[in-house]
């Protein structure tokens, strides 16, 4: 999946973030590499705890410091590193070229303000308009996202879960990004809600032909959405790709696992076949695939060397090492 340097919108390269606590150092994100193309989307799928979101506020240079600590690697966002931004370059940036939708609204808004309030405000810090328009252009992302003009002047409490996470993408949208990041925008609505906001989402990208980062462990979100895939397992890309790729023509063992564990409705009353074991210890670093103690297709040379991101395609890239002695063994097939 590697896009022309002329292309890509965010190169993420060698990323590391620690985070420092009392019971030790958490390797949260291991040398994590990707590229989102400008009016594509990436789904960054995996478990919980595997680096997730703590990859989204490095984009955005959020990370909490302390205890969180960024100690190696670069995130490009047009040729020019966030992490080496100054306050008022990353003030300018967040909201105006990179916008993220949280998981939870109610966390995410103000109970004191009222809606169009919370809107115009992002307005106002990237444009010089005056209080009016910025209200003015308020009221239209409420009736973008589905709710009516006339209900700007109302606060977070007096609308439901569905209705919030709208408000949320308006207020995400109201500059215009050139990157959308959506860390598990769906996960505190109902199953019914959910299809909603991904159909509003996927039509906002659509007209305004934005980026996006998708963070999630749905991978049915990720089908119905995105053009590219990620697999991230312990802070780490296992598995790269377009979405037909890895949904058809997965590579990785722990892909595998992720579709193995989940309903299909091709085959009713089988039993689910979950991925044995845990996720490993973030405060242990591991010499070897951090995957290998969950892996059927396990070597001693899994348990001693970490896989590197290795090319199957033009598209499609897989850190296995299982991959890496097959095509040693069939270097033409």
């Amino acid at each position: 999946m590697p896009d022309t340097q002329e292309n890509s919108l965010l190169e993420v390269k060698d990323l590391n973030v620690e985070y420092d606590t009392d019971a030790g150092t958490v390797y949260a994100v291991n040398g994590l590499s990707f590229s989102i193309a400008r009016k594509k989307t990436l789904g960054l799928v995996g478990e919980t705890g595997a680096g997730k979101t703590t990859t989204a506020l490095s984009i955005l240079n959020l990370v909490p410091n302390p205890p969180g600590v960024i100690t190696g690697g670069s995130v490009q966002l047009e040729g020019k590193d966030v992490l080496k931004m100054d306050n008022e370059e990353l003030e300018k940036m967040r909201g105006n070229d990179v916008a993220m939708i949280f998981q939870d609204p109610m966390t995410a808004l103000n109970p004191v303000m009222n809606v169009g309030e919370q809107i115009a405000e992002s307005i106002l810090l990237h444009n010089e308009v005056s209080e009016e328009e910025a209200l003015v252009r308020a009221k239209k992302m409420l009736e973008l996202v589905g709710i009516a003009q006339n209900r700007a002047s109302d606060y977070p409490h007096q609308f439901s879960g569905g209705m919030r996470q709208r408000v949320v993408i308006a207020i995400a949208l109201a500059c215009h990004p050139k990157l959308l990041i959506a860390d598990e925008p769906t996960t505190a609505l109902d199953v019914t809600i959910q299809a909603q906001v991904l159909a509003l989402i996927k039509q906002l990208i659509t007209d305004s032909d934005m980026s996006m980062l998708l963070i999630t462990h749905d991978l049915g979100v990720v089908a119905e959405i995105c053009d590219d895939v990620a697999v991230m397992y312990s802070g780490r890309i296992v598995e790269r790709g377009t979405a037909d790729d890895v949904f058809n023509h997965m590579l990785h063992p722990y892909t595998e696992g992720l579709f193995n564990s989940l309903p299909n409705l091709r085959k009713r009353g089988e039993e689910l076949q979950p991925i044995k074991g845990m996720m490993p210890n973030p405060m242990e670093k591991t010499t070897g695939c951090s995957f290998a103690p969950r892996c059927p297709l396990a070597t001693p040379r899994c348990f001693r060397e970490i896989p590197q991101l290795r090319t199957s395609s033009a598209t499609h890239s897989v850190a296995c090492h299982a991959f890496d002695d097959k095509k040693e063994a069939c270097p033409n097939g």
